[in-house]
């Protein structure tokens, strides 16, 4: 049965996403409560893909290839989606890239999420095996080298090891690693005695730092990114508040936190529509974002609930019949597993080449 905690934090992550995403259409409108506000949601909802990658790590991820193709399906459905909605719009610039990007949304990097997300349940496995083969000591030990590249390096210097501002696949492996370690062997004392202080100070220092550092050097967000220690800390902080809670059933929020993921990929559909509509309506901009989140979360939601309704039986068939070829071709016949092999990477490569011939 599953823990409606945490599922309630699942949820509220996603939701932290949203609100990121919908501020970043108000960014260059010259109002101080936007502003202030709007550095105050990013110092705490920068935490939010962390969380979600620290209850992946704290529940560990079954590698499971239905699983796998059914998100990787409804990815490159919603991808698709999104350039028909670029198509329909008489502004967007629709180009070759566009195209190939939204039609293999997952090997292209549209939704970094997704894609690293889906790497790390692909190599869960092995990486279990791995963590399985440590002792305590080699896990944390492995945790402190990750960290001082992913996390630390990059808060301390503008210079990035990775440059991706810990949007991608290295920060979501090491989140995913500190909660399989939190999992097997418990969150560190301090975590234990101060998480209820350290989350609303790290979203202060967080909060006020971006402020001085974008009014003195123009670097806006710089403590906010994903791959930040003062992040790291607050989504610990917060996951540990979440998890050390009685465990409690709640069917509604269980039902809602199905649609984390549609959520994720849906509001960006919509996203630039809602708020160009909200700006024409002359109401306060503080106003518009808060109805920007409520449309885009209630919006996405309908999407995805007719998406089910009409066509998840046809999806469901789909992830059915290519596990069953991928798993045939693999277990049964090599030469024909090869031949897949190649195929799908000649077609990528082909992908590849043919957006670099569009630039």
């Amino acid at each position: 049965m599953r823990n409606s905690n945490i599922e309630f934090l699942r949820i509220i992550s996603i939701l932290m996403i949203v609100i990121m995403h919908v501020y970043g259409q108000y960014q260059t409108v010259d109002d101080a409560l936007v502003y202030h506000s709007s550095m105050f949601c990013n110092a705490i909802c920068n935490t939010g893909v962390s969380l979600f990658v620290l209850i992946s790590g704290y529940y560990g991820i079954k590698s499971n290839l239905k699983k796998w193709l059914s998100l990787y399906n409804v990815t490159t459905f919603y991808g698709i989606i999104f350039l028909i909605a670029c198509l329909i719009r008489p502004n967007d610039v629709v180009n070759a890239t566009l195209i190939v990007k939204c039609i293999f949304p997952v090997f292209f990097n549209k939704y970094w999420f997704i894609t690293s997300y889906l790497l790390l349940m692909a190599l869960s496995n092995y990486i279990e095996k791995m963590l399985n083969a440590l002792s305590r000591e080699e896990h944390k030990t492995l945790i402190l080298v990750l960290t001082l590249f992913v996390i630390i390096s990059p808060t301390l210097f503008i210079f990035e090891i990775f440059n991706d501002s810990g949007k991608g696949f290295m920060n979501m492996l090491t989140m995913y690693i500190i909660g399989r370690y939190v999992a097997r062997y418990d969150f560190p004392q301090l975590i234990h005695k101060y998480s209820k202080l350290l989350v609303p100070l790290m979203t202060f220092v967080i909060w006020m730092g971006n402020e001085l550092i974008d009014r003195y050097t123009g670097n806006r967000g710089h403590l906010c990114r994903d791959n930040n220690v003062l992040i790291v800390i607050s989504a610990v902080c917060i996951f540990y508040l979440f998890i050390s809670t009685a465990d409690r059933h709640n069917e509604t929020i269980n039902k809602f936190a199905k649609y984390v993921f549609p959520i994720y990929l849906v509001h960006g559909i919509f996203i630039e529509d809602v708020s160009i509509y909200l700006q024409t309506t002359g109401i306060p901009y503080i106003l518009q974002i808060f109805a920007s989140i409520v449309i885009l979360t209630l919006l996405s939601i309908t999407v995805e609930a007719i998406r089910k309704l009409v066509l998840d039986w046809a999806f469901s068939r789909v992830a059915e019949i290519e596990s069953k070829c991928i798993e045939r071709l693999c277990h049964n016949d090599r030469k024909s597993c090869g031949f897949a092999s190649t195929l799908i990477f000649n077609t990528v490569i082909s992908c590849v080449f043919f957006s670099i011939s569009c630039h």
